[in-house]
């Protein structure tokens, strides 16, 4: 899980804050149980639900932005962007935000080359 979470920071910095902080709460969370749940099933279980839902909701994450009709590096300038529109404090149309990330990458694409 860790190592997946660390592969999509490389595209989308903003949500892999979001699923390391859950992973870390998780794993975190898991360790600091009592010795007595140590070998009780259902904590084992429950630990692996919560992984397994993790995960999903990670795939579900990489894939979502076809949905949105953007690709990958767009859908993480669109994350870039709405933050910016809450910590500011300013409301902007999801249909102008969408073409916005869209600009945001192609300026990023040729300031690279």
């Amino acid at each position: 899980m860790a190592k997946a979470i660390e592969d999509f920071k490389k595209i989308n910095k903003v949500q892999d804050m979001d699923f390391s902080k859950k992973f870390r709460a998780l794993v975190d969370n898991y360790n600091e149980r009592s010795e007595d749940d140590i070998l009780v099933s259902g904590v084992l279980e429950d630990f692996s639900v919560e992984i397994m839902d993790m995960i999903q909701d990670l795939k579900r994450e990489i894939g979502s932005f076809e949905d949105m009709g953007i690709d990958l590096e767009e859908k993480a300038f669109y994350h870039i962007l709405a933050r910016l529109a809450v910590k500011y404090d300013f409301t902007y149309p999801e249909d102008k935000l969408l073409d916005l990330a869209k600009a945001v990458k192609e300026v990023a694409q040729d300031k690279v080359k």
